[in-house]
């Protein structure tokens, strides 16, 4: 929010809430959960910003739908009157969180769900929190994770950036044309990346069970700290607990390690 912000819109809602829904285009987006038994949304925005545009709802047998009352406005001039959203959850795990944005930056801060879908374009993504599954899909985007658990990933990223810092137990990746990290304070349990035109870097603990790498390249490297037994396309280390595969078209996969 910016000294000269105003409220646009305020809206609060006591009723059970099961899951979230977001469509929003410009501006940041922030998303927290609160100690008291109420969802509260308020919009920010200068003075000039058309209060006849600000978010809509739609509330459902405990579905909130968001949607940004920009959407049918002409693009120009609309979007150059800056705006901000705050979401404030009520304690407790939601169902789903499902979040889509063209230009925003949706900052998601410590949030529980069973279920996040996040598709970000020509934005930014920063997350912590705990989800079973985590579906993520950006372009043209930076995402950043800290302290994210979640049980299983599955991330699809063209021409953006990808730092991924928790708890990780299944990872499945498709990386384009720029860099993903991730860091596993606990084992992966598999791993599937398939990268093209950029470096993956992976970093699990140094003491595990061992895990059996199924690499396949086309003008792709592949280096790991971790000592491995290799036939051919197949790398195991220690017994092999964990199956990773990997498909590396140009770039680099690193398996490391940190205590």
């Amino acid at each position: 929010m910016k000294p000269n912000h105003m409220i646009c819109k305020e809206w609060l809602s006591e009723e059970p809430l099961l899951a979230l829904s977001l469509e929003w285009m410009q501006g940041e987006v922030h998303i927290s959960q609160g100690t008291e038994a109420i969802i509260r949304v308020t919009q920010w925005g200068s003075a000039r910003f058309p209060r006849t545009r600000c978010f809509e709802t739609n509330v459902s047998q405990g579905l909130l739908h968001l949607i940004d009352g920009r959407k049918q406005a002409f693009p120009l001039g609309i979007n150059f009157h800056r705006t901000s959203l705050h979401i404030i959850l009520p304690p407790g795990v939601l169902k789903r969180l499902s979040i889509n944005g063209v230009g925003s930056h949706f900052l998601v801060d410590n949030v529980s769900s069973e279920q996040w879908d996040c598709d970000c374009t020509s934005g930014k993504l920063t997350l912590t929190g705990h989800a079973q599954h985590i579906r993520l899909r950006s372009v043209g985007s930076r995402v950043t994770a800290t302290d994210l658990h979640a049980e299983h990933m599955q991330l699809q990223a063209t021409s953006s950036p990808v730092q991924l810092s928790g708890q990780f137990t299944h990872i499945q990746s498709k990386v384009t044309g720029s860099p993903l990290t991730v860091h596993s304070s606990t084992m992966l349990q598999s791993l599937d990346s398939r990268s093209t035109g950029c470096n993956v870097e992976v970093r699990i603990p140094a003491d595990n069970d061992g895990f059996k790498l199924d690499f396949k390249q086309a003008g792709g490297r592949f280096n790991s700290d971790f000592p491995l037994q290799s036939n051919h396309n197949q790398h195991t280390y220690r017994n092999g607990t964990y199956p990773f595969q990997a498909e590396v078209r140009g770039g680099k996969l690193s398996i490391g390690s940190f205590s």
